[in-house]
C-alpha cells in the first residue's frame, strides 16, 4: 500500500463518513506523518486532498468542545507539517496567517 492510496482512500473515506470522532484525531494524526515522513510520494496530494481534509477538521464549529479537541490539535499540527515540509507545494494564500480555528481555517 503506497502512501497516496492510504491518503486519498482510507483517510478521505473516514473524514468524511465515519461517525465516531476519534477516528478523526487518528485520521488527522496519519496526515501529519504522512506529511513529515511521506515525501515525494505525498506532495501531489498536498495542495489539494490534504489541505482540504485538514480545513474539514479545524473548521467543525464543535472543533474546540472536549470532545473535540485532540482532533482539532492533531489537524493543527499537522497543518504545520505540511507547511513546513511542503511549503514549495503550496500557496501560500491557502494558508491563512491566523491561527485557525471553527471560525477562521485554511483553504484548500
Amino acid at each position: 500500500m503506497t502512501v497516496p492510496y492510504f491518503t486519498s482512500s482510507w483517510l478521505y473515506t473516514k473524514l468524511q463518513t465515519y461517525p465516531y470522532k476519534y477516528c478523526f484525531q487518528a485520521a488527522v494524526y496519519g496526515l501529519g506523518v504522512c506529511a513529515e515522513h511521506g515525501g515525494s510520494v505525498i506532495k501531489p496530494l498536498i495542495g489539494g486532498k490534504v489541505l482540504s481534509r485538514l480545513n474539514f477538521v479545524i473548521r467543525q464549529p464543535d472543533a474546540l468542545e472536549l470532545d473535540n479537541v485532540m482532533a482539532y490539535d492533531n489537524a493543527v499540527s499537522a497543518l504545520g507539517k505540511v507547511c513546513h515540509f511542503h511549503r514549495d507545494s503550496i500557496d501560500s494564500a491557502q494558508v491563512s496567517n491566523r491561527t485557525p480555528g471553527p471560525q477562521q481555517s485554511i483553504s484548500a
